[in-house]
């Protein structure tokens, strides 16, 4: 059984005085190991550490009142030996050859939050440096969600009978989402976006700059995140990333129930007017169960037609009125690009006007509105 043993001023025997030694014998002074060294040839840097040191062949006697007792000598005999005694005492004991020993070395991970032993029973000792290179950068992530456990423990910020799950769910968060997170619980509010579409660079640049955090529909793992954030006890402003009121932004409701929504991006003509101002002939490409409403503003600044539609004729723009470049974009608002000529714009969160319009909108609807989850 893997164990943590604390060393601290207990008598510890080391039986040799090589490289192998000096390696084990570096650790056991760290933890403050009361340290003993036996070998008939001891390297000089080791009786330069503060330890006691005995230059001699090994005898059983030396283990005498010893806590634990590790065989480093290049002799399988005598490591055999040493572990002999020691089990015969009664003695924890380890060693660097397989020999019975009741302790097994493990290859040590320790960072400022991790000490993690790994071991392959033996079987193939370099994999266990392979795998434990890897783990170390798991040691940012535990700082984050520990920052999170300390206060929310610290100020009560979530129900007693739900802290389990919250804390078994909280590892399904990114660490840059905890980083966000953190912030959000020290401020007591926080910013959610709710998107359709898997995280892309876009998503994950527009994110960014209106400092939240982003849930995607599709994520397996939506609700119990959602349920996370929403144990947090916290305000939270909620903005659901469609275009148009309609089954999506219900569904997002529907996962929210109770709780106030920010309305859909474009339920205004607001940025409408500020970018599309400009009288040249447009055509907007929209999905085909998009609502009237935004039919209605679109048709302001240009023609309208769905992805679903046979469209034929010049335009100065072609704007497909859609968030990002996902499945609708690939197989439907292509096949209507092909129909027409002119300048095809990028998708909105791809269209840097659009997007410093959007964050602009955004910021406006967080500072009028507080939601409290």
């Amino acid at each position: 059984m893997p164990w943590l043993i604390n060393l601290q001023g207990r008598k510890v025997v080391v039986i040799g005085g090589g490289k192998v030694a000096t390696r084990k014998i570096k650790q056991f002074l760290d933890e403050g190991a009361n340290l003993t060294v036996i070998a008939p040839n001891i390297d000089e840097a080791i009786k330069h550490m503060p330890l006691q040191w005995i230059e001699k062949p090994y005898q059983i006697d030396y283990l005498k009142n010893a806590f634990l007792v590790y065989s480093a000598t290049d002799s399988h005999d005598i490591n055999h030996q040493v572990v002999g005694d020691a089990n015969h005492l009664g003695i924890l004991c380890a060693s660097a050859t397989k020999s019975g020993a009741s302790l097994k070395s493990m290859k040590v991970v320790e960072t400022e939050s991790l000490l993690l032993g790994v071991s392959t029973k033996g079987n193939y000792p370099a994999f266990s440096k392979k795998l434990a290179n890897e783990l170390k950068q798991y040691d940012c992530y535990l700082k984050e969600l520990t920052i999170i456990r300390n206060l929310v423990l610290d100020e009560d910020l979530v129900l007693q009978n739900e802290r389990k799950d919250f804390f078994n769910q909280l590892m399904l968060f990114t660490q840059t989402e905890l980083t966000s997170l953190i912030n959000f619980i020290k401020q007591k509010e926080g910013r959610l976006l709710i998107f359709t579409a898997s995280d892309t660079k876009e998503i994950t640049a527009f994110t960014k700059n209106v400092k939240a955090i982003a849930l995607s529909l599709k994520d397996d793992n939506y609700l119990m995140k959602l349920n996370v954030l929403k144990q947090l006890q916290i305000r939270w402003q909620i903005q659901p990333m469609v275009i148009s009121q309609g089954k999506i932004y219900q569904r997002i409701e529907a996962s929210l129930t109770g709780f106030e929504l920010e309305a859909p991006l474009f339920d205004n003509d607001n940025i409408l007017r500020e970018v599309y101002s400009s009288n040249v002939s447009r055509l907007f490409i929209i999905h085909p169960r998009s609502n009237n409403h935004l039919v209605t503003l679109l048709r302001n600044y240009g023609e309208v037609c769905s992805f679903d539609q046979e469209v034929r004729g010049k335009y100065d723009q072609i704007i497909p009125f859609i968030l990002t470049t996902g499945y609708h974009y690939q197989k439907d608002v292509m096949k209507v690009v092909r129909q027409v000529e002119g300048t095809v714009s990028p998708v909105l969160l791809e269209d840097e006007i659009i997007v410093a319009k959007l964050i602009n909108e955004l910021e406006v609807r967080f500072a009028n509105r507080k939601v409290a989850i």
